[in-house]
């Protein structure tokens, strides 16, 4: 019998209270939560050009949700009627619904998917070879919004296109006229037709989640430093207190307060620049950095700007881990000005294909490393669970693992109902799992609120046709599709899906299941399940509204379209223009350096660092290291990393494990004060657009 299922057996009253904790008010104010982060989330990043309300995998509106119920609700309950008040594992439901709803609203899926659908025809309009690509790629009608003509030309025209590009032209506006400007019934088809990809893609996802939470979780005893913030924030007030020790804390105020003041004197600079001095908290040595062999180490290495939460969050990270992370990026200007003083040119493209190397090591690794819970599920998949055998907290490990199968299964056949092939299926289905992994991974190693890599999914195949001896070459809506999955999924991925639910399950193993509770778990997947629905159609209805509705952002700087990288520059460069150099005549993108050179250097250096790492305890150097040392978020928070790591070896040298103790309030305080401040400005931004005001758009953390 499992430790599991003992403890329900010998403490029937505590399973009972485990399957409470899904209860009606719960999942109602799961689905508030959802409503609040998939309804408001596109108006504030692309119309406000605020903060992004989501962001990163520490979402400022999730925190801010948070903050509202249990300072505002949960509090109120205990003072009043503490029998009513909302439980920890009540209050895990709520919080796991609201984040796996994170993934939907912006970068995480709507930033790019009614965009791109738009933005591909929109350049084969006005570019002829991306056209001439188009229209050989007879791609289904089913993926697309409903045109009035079948002719490519006139399609590239039709309203359903031109006026999500710039908007409807309504005479007296209002909310009426606003909602019947959206040609709803023109998207019902794409709508329902990606989501059916999406119920394989989120399903896949979440089986994923049960198959690897118990190696991470008990096996491994992976930090989950996030997980730790939302922890923090949740906990239960001791009886007779209204809310937690956090939020008792002097030095989290203090570290609250002072985030607010120095982020609040930059947008209260800009409306009184006579009267409110800015407090700077960045740095810029581009001067000292100018002459000699200096002038080539990179731009965000000579000036940089402080991101709280990225400070406060490290303070909980594995020192190893942080020292790496910052000590890689700045062995990587030592590579830079190795080589500007020959006169070469360390290509984006090289690095990208290093990391492709080491993306592919780490996730076998990783893999490798969890190849005994992966034999315990294949196995039960086949003959079922033994007496002793685990059996899966969240989910049967049977039915996890069927679970996957299918909705790959789904995938591929998806992928070969549009026109790819079934390897060319398999391949990226692959590829984009292993993303989800290793991006997951990382994220759980390490705490970082936003990691990213330069891995496309298509580049298996510029390998195959360039690398091999024998070119491969596959179709070209299979590549067609890989970059657009790429472009959708793993681009950009600052809200990835396997990162939101593994904190989830991480945040309910240690709120509401860690006394058992058999049945009572499976729940808590199928209201994840349900946020991720709700949250589809609600994010959809939210991000065509501001589309066909709003020509420009409304700030004092405006910029137009909104949402102008989704909808211009990713389908071009990242979705179109791949494609146009892999297909016949052309063999690829034109680059200089070795392919296999830069690959197999990743994979000898990720797979060299994991080795030292456990053959020797005191290596100092983490692959994770490595893996981030190229890309876009440690370009720009590598200081605050390093910050962080020395906050936390100073904490750790001078007050040992009492001080680092003492210390979790102030640097949660950092974390919860850049929300907070975010989410004032936010508010202001509201109020004096809906009076006519101008206003400055407030961006606290890398957009």
């Amino acid at each position: 019998m499992s430790q599991t299922a003992a403890q329900q057996t010998a403490n029937p009253a505590a399973a009972g209270k485990a399957a409470s904790v899904v209860s009606l008010r719960a999942v109602l104010l799961g689905l508030t939560g959802v409503l609040f982060i998939c309804g408001l989330t596109p108006y504030n990043d692309y119309v406000l050009d605020n903060t992004f309300l989501v962001g990163n995998f520490l979402p400022i509106g999730l925190v801010l949700f948070m903050l509202f119920l249990v300072l505002g609700v949960n509090a109120l309950l205990h003072r009043l009627i503490p029998s009513r008040a909302l439980r920890g594992g009540e209050m895990a439901v709520i919080l796991g619904m609201t984040l796996i709803s994170c993934t939907l609203p912006s970068s995480g899926l709507m930033r790019y998917l009614p965009a791109t659908l738009v933005g591909v025809y929109q350049h084969a309009g006005i570019d002829g070879d991306y056209g001439r690509i188009f229209r050989e790629l007879n791609l289904p009608d089913w993926m697309f919004p409903r045109f009035e003509s079948d002719r490519f030309e006139d399609r590239v025209n039709d309203p359903v296109l031109k006026d999500y590009w710039g908007r409807v032209q309504i005479d007296q506006p209002n909310f009426r006229s606003n909602i019947a400007a959206v040609p709803w019934r023109a998207w019902a088809m794409p709508a329902l037709t990606w989501g059916v990809l999406l119920v394989f893609v989120y399903g896949a996802v979440l089986c994923l989640t049960v198959a690897l939470r118990r190696q991470w979780v008990e096996n491994e005893r992976l930090a989950f430093p996030i997980a730790s913030v939302y922890l923090s924030l949740i906990e239960p007030p001791e009886k007779g207190r209204l809310v937690n020790a956090l939020f008792r804390a002097r030095s989290f105020w203090i570290a609250l307060g002072l985030v607010f003041l120095i982020h609040s004197t930059t947008p209260l600079n800009q409306y009184y620049p006579r009267y409110v001095p800015r407090i700077p908290i960045n740095f810029d040595l581009n001067a000292v950095f100018s002459e000699g062999n200096l002038q080539y180490v990179a731009g965000t290495f000579k000036a940089s700007r402080i991101f709280f939460c990225v400070v406060g969050v490290v303070f909980f990270l594995q020192t190893k881990l942080a020292f790496s992370v910052w000590c890689f990026f700045a062995l990587h200007q030592l590579v830079n000005v190795g080589y500007g003083i020959y006169g070469a040119e360390f290509a984006r493209a090289a690095q990208q294909d290093q990391m492709f190397g080491a993306v592919v090591a780490y996730g076998l690794l990783v893999l490798w490393i969890g190849r005994g819970q992966w034999w315990l599920i294949l196995r039960q998949m086949v003959r079922g669970p033994r007496e002793r055998e685990p059996r899966g907290r969240y989910l049967p490990y049977p039915l996890a693992g069927w679970g996957l199968l299918l909705c790959c299964a789904g995938i591929v056949a998806w992928l070969m109902a549009v026109g790819a092939s079934l390897v060319g299926s398999v391949v990226l289905v692959f590829m984009l799992l292993l993303t989800f992994v290793v991006v997951a991974r990382v994220a759980a190693e390490t705490g970082l609120v936003f990691v990213q890599f330069q891995a496309a999914l298509y580049r298996p195949w510029i390998f195959a046709l360039t690398e091999l001896p024998t070119p491969v070459r596959t179709t070209p809506q299979s590549f067609f599709m890989s970059a657009w999955f790429h472009n959708l999924f793993t681009n950009d991925s600052r809200e990835m899906a396997s990162v939101y639910s593994t904190h989830a399950l991480r945040v309910a193993d240690d709120a509401a299941y860690r006394q058992g509770g058999a049945a009572s778990p499976y729940r808590f997947m199928l209201v994840l399940a349900l946020a991720l629905i709700v949250g589809y159609f609600i994010a959809g209805v939210s991000s065509l509204y501001i589309q066909y509705n709003y020509a420009s952002t409304r700030s004092m700087s405006p910029v137009a379209p909104v949402n102008p990288w989704g909808l211009d520059t990713a389908p071009r460069d990242v979705v179109l223009a791949p494609t146009r150099d892999y297909l016949p005549p052309r063999t690829g993108p034109a680059e200089a350096h070795s392919r296999r050179g830069h690959f197999g250097l990743g994979v000898a250096l990720t797979t060299g660092l994991a080795a030292l790492q456990w053959r020797f305890v005191n290596w100092p150097l983490h692959p994770i290291g490595y893996l981030l040392m190229y890309t876009w978020p440690i370009h720009h928070t590598w200081f605050s990393i390093f910050l962080g790591w020395l906050a936390k070896v100073l904490v750790v040298r001078f007050g040992g494990a009492r001080g680092f103790r003492a210390g979790r309030p102030f640097f949660i305080g950092l974390v919860v004060g850049e929300a907070a401040t975010a989410a004032f400005w936010l508010i202001v931004s509201l109020v004096r657009d809906s009076m006519g005001l101008s206003y400055y758009a407030v961006r606290l953390l890398p957009g």
